[in-house]
């Protein structure tokens, strides 16, 4: 089975984290590419606005319920932020940067939950805004680096995230790197090789061209400890190569058995 919990905060209690405009639109638009059934086929559910313990419960059930063959798909879009010792926390709607430990979602829990599923494959996917990063601005910035391998990383899961670094911001109303994720996997395009699978190092390479083509400053990053690919959707404009199609339709015997064996 194909399992994804969609996470997205764009409105907060604290008054020092910005409203964000991006999240709303981007998890609509991934939960509507994951669910068609011509693309990614996943049972998707959708969190937006959520307190940390709601969203805690929900990522612990989430990844109780996975069974080993099942592929579990975690999305976050929202305030990622560090705590004075370096920390990475996911910011929800009641959170307090003054008191991250207690009001928000850290990526140790995270980290422990997803390495206690059942489920061999488990893709996180990471659209944090990091511009205000370091709670209350009071630490010092001199570690730009947000450390997503050393937070999120373990065996069986791949880690795409649109940047690594606390300059990360969003700009507009909408993500550059989940658009550009969700038009990869909506048309096709990330099927690089058109075997009509996207994997997930596909859709990484075609994301990661297509993000600094539109802004040179960011950079996404993936993080994998896996063996073998991980097919995340399929191409829903995949067709069969017309030298192919005219093999198999040959009235040659021995020309239509040696296209199917080249096929496998």
């Amino acid at each position: 089975m194909r399992r994804a919990l969609l996470v997205a905060t764009y409105e907060y209690q604290d008054a020092g984290l910005r409203r964000l405009a991006a999240p709303e639109r981007d998890v609509e638009a991934l939960a509507e590419v994951l669910e068609d059934e011509a693309v990614a086929g996943f049972d998707v559910q959708v969190l937006m606005n959520r307190p940390t313990h709601e969203v805690g419960k929900a990522i612990a059930d989430f990844f109780a319920a996975g069974e080993r063959d099942d592929l579990m798909l975690l999305y976050f879009s929202g305030h990622g932020l560090k705590d004075d010792n370096g920390r990475l926390y996911l910011a929800m709607k009641n959170t307090v940067r003054d008191s991250l430990r207690f009001t928000a979602l850290s990526s140790e829990s995270v980290q422990e939950t997803v390495s206690e599923s059942r489920s061999r494959q488990t893709i996180l996917i990471l659209d944090c805004c990091y511009s205000g990063a370091y709670a209350a601005q009071r630490f010092a910035k001199s570690d730009s680096a947000v450390h997503t391998k050393e937070a999120f990383g373990g065996r069986g899961r791949i880690v795409l995230t649109a940047s690594d670094s606390t300059q990360y911001a969003f700009e507009g109303t909408e993500s550059v790197f989940t658009h550009h994720l969700v038009e990869g996997l909506r048309t096709g395009a990330a099927d690089l090789d058109a075997d009509g699978d996207v994997t997930t190092d596909e859709l990484y390479d075609y994301t990661y061209k297509a993000v600094t083509a539109e802004q040179p400053g960011q950079r996404p990053r993936q993080f994998a400890e896996t063996e073998g690919r991980t097919v995340v959707a399929s191409n829903p404009r995949w067709t069969l190569p017309e030298y192919l199609a005219n093999a198999i339709n040959s009235p040659l015997a021995e020309i239509r058995h040696t296209s199917l064996v080249s096929c496998f």
